[in-house]
């Protein structure tokens, strides 16, 4: 029967298997800024995929690093004043006349549109690691132990358990609860926190302390068996991997 050790090796289990899919890469702690909620090579790399990336920075700024800076400026901006980070990745904001796009969802019609087809299939997501979140408070320098970043930015977080050590996704909700401030600027903007083990999965799209409610995000009732894997595979395997399928069988 499949067994992992411990959580160290339930979570490298997972992000190798991510960041070897055609979906993800890999990032490091390191290349992702707390203060300003981005791993800016990532965010980048994405911008550089507009075809009015160039044109923005040749009409209106010094150099591309200004250009980037202003950008990321804009997104703290917004986020700060109380937009939601799905309002900024639906939407994006307009800079110097310019749409500038944080993320490319599903085009209507592919056909008609050829620009936005390409955009959508350069989305980058990218796992990290004990990604640290926190510079101050009661939980300064704590680390998650998996974080989802799309085109750079903090979407996905998880708290990973593994039975076999006497740990369920139970514990995992409590360290939510309990060691992650729920006003922590990052927590705050991320879409949603999964606690998960090797046989369950929860999740919530806001913390609240003590008062954190949790809803089941399983497959089934009681997940079956997989051989050779975790019955919670199916979040790696198939939930995070469904934007690649998709473009795979050619339903963009």
């Amino acid at each position: 029967m499949f067994e992992l050790l411990n959580e160290t090796l339930f979570e490298k289990h997972i992000a190798e298997y991510l960041a070897g899919s055609k979906m993800y890469n890999q990032r490091t702690p390191k290349d992702f800024n707390i203060q300003k909620l981005v791993d800016s090579d990532m965010l980048l790399q994405f911008l550089r995929e507009q075809p009015m990336w160039q044109k923005l920075i040749t009409q209106s700024f010094a150099d591309e690093q200004d250009a980037l800076n202003i950008v990321i400026e804009t997104i703290n901006t917004k986020i700060n004043r109380g937009e939601s980070l799905l309002s900024l990745l639906k939407n994006g904001f307009m800079l110097q006349g310019r749409r500038i796009r944080l993320a490319a969802f599903k085009p209507k019609m592919t056909l008609d549109d050829d620009d936005a087809d390409h955009l959508y299939k350069k989305n980058i997501f990218s796992v990290v690691r004990q990604m640290k979140y926190s510079t101050q408070g009661f939980d300064k320098d704590n680390e998650l132990d998996l974080c989802i970043l799309l085109n750079g930015l903090p979407i996905i977080t998880l708290e990973l358990k593994n039975e076999a050590t006497g740990q369920t996704v139970v514990n995992a909700m409590h360290q939510y609860q309990t060691n992650r401030h729920p006003q922590n600027r990052m927590l705050r903007t991320c879409l949603v926190h999964f606690a998960m083990d090797n046989n369950r999965v929860m999740m919530t799209t806001q913390l609240a302390g003590d008062n954190t409610r949790f809803l089941p995000f399983n497959k089934e009732t009681v997940n079956p068996q997989v051989e050779g894997d975790y019955p919670t595979c199916y979040m790696w395997k198939e939930l995070w991997q469904s934007y690649y399928k998709k473009v795979k069988c050619g339903k963009i």
